[in-house]
């Protein structure tokens, strides 16, 4: 992507999103839902606030974003269709305002599924309320039947749901 594509994107989300809107909704899912062992951080961006917020709690941290994550030791280029790790490799699957982006969220969501342990669980972050509608970067609006549809097909089923300010978030896990 070209410096000035890069630069309209980052200026894009930044605006739709505030860069990690919602920092104050991660530090109250994690605390109702603690992250630990190896953590993959989906569309992590440039923002460090949850790896700190990961790495504090013990975990080992990997990003992954669709563009190139200049400067990030800990995280790698890579898409939510096709994430570049082996299977089991996460204990923890974070997804915060990425998933709406997806043009394809069951490929997505069984990739989610494959990277993750056994013991594990997804964190899905959706945004909600005015300005998270369908458009030009949000491909997908899912309603709570919705997603527990499309999750049992990826062989996962979603253990809780909470709403924090502007987001609802869901804690997947593997159905055994």
């Amino acid at each position: 992507m070209n410096q000035i594509k890069w630069d309209e994107y980052v200026k894009f989300n930044q605006v739709l999103h505030g860069g990690l809107s919602n920092s104050g909704g991660v530090e109250y899912i994690f605390k109702k839902w603690i992250p630990f062992g190896r953590f993959l951080d989906v569309g992590c961006g440039q923002q460090t606030q949850v790896e700190t917020l990961v790495v504090e709690k013990g975990c080992s941290y990997m990003g992954v974003d669709l563009f190139p994550v200049k400067g990030r030791i800990n995280a790698v280029q890579g898409d939510m269709h096709e994430l570049p790790f082996e299977d089991k490799s996460f204990d923890v699957v974070f997804v915060h305002n990425v998933f709406e982006h997806s043009i394809s969220p069951f490929i997505a969501l069984n990739e989610f599924s494959r990277v993750l342990s056994g013991d594990g669980f997804i964190i899905i972050g959706l945004p909600i309320g005015e300005g998270h509608d369908l458009g030009e970067e949000h491909f997908l609006n899912l309603t709570y039947n919705q997603l527990l549809n499309l999750a049992s097909k990826c062989n996962l089923s979603v253990e809780q749901t909470e709403i924090f300010d502007n987001m609802t978030f869901y804690k997947l896990v593997k159905i055994k």
